[in-house]
């Protein structure tokens, strides 16, 4: 399950680049259709894992999680988050090689519109929203749609700001090339798109306490909850039919032996 975690995580960062590439050369429409194609691709192969990281905090804090995987699952989700880049640029310059076709995107997509009070309003706007959504899809049905939620609210975040935003491993993704030409880039990270989205979302979940969407790792979780309730509880008596009509009734059935 962890690897599991790690890949899907990875493929859901890969594509930030191109993505925003995308944008530049044709629009915000054509952004939000390759979001949503890459955001169906990651639902269909990742098996249950890339959940949203603010799924799984939402959860810790409410001790729906077994202990040892919260560290696991925070170190797994950065490192992904990372490695996606190098896994991107590894798929492109295949791409090249067989088709001769090149993706130029930039260095560094922190590239706020505008001030970054403003920025991070739209992150705590967008992480109230994304949990609001999402929580009313966890159905089987509904899990359909879990794509549209996620490119109509990256693709309008960046319209607005110019920065796609609302997950925070996307936008870690971004950090790692960002930290090596804007010095701020750190800080932004941690009070725009990682603190006012976490801060969100948690709003939401004060608003609705109940969280109807799990991660593989609640349903883990409960499982193991289950079996463990199963096993300290005691065995439940033998059962048998007494009394006729109306009077008849189920009662444990007595050991004579013991009596005596």
């Amino acid at each position: 399950m962890k690897v599991n975690e790690f890949i899907s995580v990875m493929v859901m960062c890969c594509c930030v680049y191109q993505e925003a590439a995308v944008c530049k050369y044709y629009g915000h429409v054509a952004m939000f259709i390759a979001i949503l194609i890459h955001q169906r691709l990651v639902q269909v192969t990742s098996q249950g894992g890339a959940d949203n990281s603010c799924i799984i905090l939402e959860e810790c804090i409410k001790e729906k999680l077994v202990k040892s995987d919260v560290v696991h699952l925070g170190l797994l989700h950065y490192s992904g988050a990372l490695f996606a880049v190098i896994y991107a640029d590894l798929v492109w310059l295949s791409v090249y090689q067989w088709t001769g076709l090149a993706v130029h995107s930039q260095k560094c997509l922190y590239q706020e519109t505008v001030e970054l009070p403003i920025a991070g309003l739209v992150q705590f706007i967008g992480g109230f929203l994304c949990r609001t959504m999402l929580n009313n899809m966890a159905s089987e049905s509904r899990q359909k749609w879990i794509p549209f939620v996620y490119a109509t609210l990256c693709t309008t975040s960046h319209y607005i700001i110019g920065v796609s935003g609302i997950h925070p491993m996307p936008a870690a993704t971004m950090l790692g090339n960002c930290m090596l030409i804007q010095e701020l880039s750190a800080i932004k990270y941690v009070l725009i798109y990682c603190g006012c989205l976490t801060a969100g979302w948690l709003s939401s979940a004060f608003v609705s306490d109940t969280l109807h969407i799990k991660s593989i790792w609640r349903q883990k979780f409960e499982v193991e909850e289950a079996n463990l309730r199963a096993l300290e509880s005691p065995e439940s008596p033998p059962m048998r039919w007494v009394g006729r009509g109306n009077q008849r009734r189920r009662v444990p059935v007595v050991d004579r032996r013991r009596r005596r």
